[in-house]
């Protein structure tokens, strides 16, 4: 088999791409090899499932019938087993054939975009019944099996997808734990001010958080009935939220030639690798940000989906730098909570914070060298877009941040240049 374009990875970015290269190019032959055994769904809205706001089938994006009509092949269950970069050609497995038949494929042009794997949870105890992650469609269906029997609940880390855990289970008004080993919530975010602010909501909904504190072994015989931390101390639960990383199998990449990074495969601003013809773009590329000035990984669907994007516009002729400022929202527990840009203090960045704790507002601005980088926000959402464009035109805030601990000092009033 032979394809103009080959796309390995069926989430948002290898279809968007796809999709896009299809608008710029109406007759090259392209193929979209996934592992999954779905088409396109939107795992963003996998929480909404289980919140019961709506239901499994509104979380498919495409049918078969979509991708005829685009002259678009897809292959489910298959799983990509090498890449000859030289001979520009992929191999894979067939999972539906009897015996996971091989099979090799050729392309002009390839986009990566595969994304990863929940890393596995490196702790003792880990393969009882009742621990979830929260990934797939297919983790998604495990969860609302379980969640009738639930009884009382731990959420272990410190990350949006334990944001969106603790909602699942404090809407079914379960007891939870959450155990998270930073000092506080987004604790390299926030200052203590915006970790109250958090921390009082939390308890608000019937949620426990114990900060430095990390779980070492998981608890019960063949299902979970708590855990033990480093402390140590034990905590009672039948049902497990796990929010951690992804393996994006970096090994396989390197091995075959491909230049990797700490986060992912390396790609320059037009999201190429360094091997002509082969791109990278979602949660596995490791692009350079023209913004930052600096390669730099982003493992969000809204990301995802921009970069799928311009990967088509450059796989097919139409050469495009992606820019955007890196951004992530979620209405979580009643709040809005965004984050923006580069969130972390550290040398050289000077961190200033406002807040209106009893309307459970607050703002934390991240400037470096005059120039704002980020913001971590709660209920401040209006701000976003403002705060976005001086970000992405490194606009110097030196004159007006005398006024950012100001809860009252409205940001779109501001004239800077």
């Amino acid at each position: 088999m032979e394809y103009k374009y080959v796309i390995i990875g069926g989430g948002i970015a290898g279809i968007t791409a796809a999709e896009t290269i299809r608008e710029l190019d109406s007759s090259g032959t392209i193929a979209v090899f996934t592992k999954e055994a779905h088409l396109l769904y939107s795992r963003v809205l996998l929480p909404s499932f289980l919140k019961g706001v709506i239901r499994k089938d509104q979380l498919f994006l495409r049918t078969f019938g979509d991708f005829e009509k685009s002259q678009i092949t897809i292959f489910l269950k298959r799983n990509v087993i090498d890449i000859d970069i030289k001979q520009k050609k992929i191999t894979f497995q067939d999972n539906e054939s009897l015996f996971h038949k091989k099979n090799t494929v050729f392309y002009e042009k390839l986009l990566i975009a595969s994304g990863g794997e929940v890393e596995e949870w490196p702790v003792a105890g880990n393969d009882k019944k009742g621990i979830f992650c929260l990934q797939t469609i297919g983790d998604a269906e495990a969860i609302a099996k379980y969640l009738p029997q639930a009884k009382k609940a731990i959420v272990a880390g410190g990350s949006f997808i334990a944001l969106e855990f603790l909602e699942i289970f404090s809407l079914r008004r379960i007891p939870i734990s959450l155990i998270c080993k930073s000092a506080g919530f987004f604790s390299n975010s926030f200052d203590s001010i915006g970790g109250e602010i958090m921390d009082s909501n939390f308890r608000r909904h019937g949620i426990e958080p114990r900060y430095k504190e990390e779980v070492r072994e998981v608890l019960g015989g063949n299902w979970v009935s708590g855990t033990r931390t480093n402390r140590p101390a034990e905590y009672q639960g039948n049902i497990i939220g796990v929010g951690i990383g992804l393996n994006k199998n970096l090994d396989f990449f390197k091995e075959r030639g491909f230049l990797t990074g700490e986060e992912g495969i390396r790609t320059n601003e037009y999201l190429e690798t360094e091997n002509k013809g082969v791109f990278a773009a979602g949660d596995i590329a490791e692009f350079y940000d023209v913004i930052f000035e600096k390669h730099r990984a982003v493992g969000n669907w809204t990301n995802a989906f921009l970069q799928g994007e311009i990967a088509g516009f450059n796989m097919a002729g139409r050469k495009t730098v992606f820019r955007n400022v890196p951004s992530y929202s979620i209405t979580n527990l009643g709040f809005q909570i965004t984050a923006l840009g580069e969130i972390e203090a550290g040398e050289g960045v000077e961190t200033i914070s406002r807040a209106n704790p009893p309307f459970h507002k607050y703002e934390r601005f991240f400037i470096k060298d005059g120039v704002m980088k980020g913001a971590f926000m709660i209920n401040m959402f209006f701000d976003k877009p403002i705060i976005s464009r001086w970000i992405e035109n490194k606009v110097s805030v030196e004159k007006i941040k005398g006024n950012f601990a100001d809860i009252s000092f409205n940001l779109a009033e501001v004239v800077v240049e």
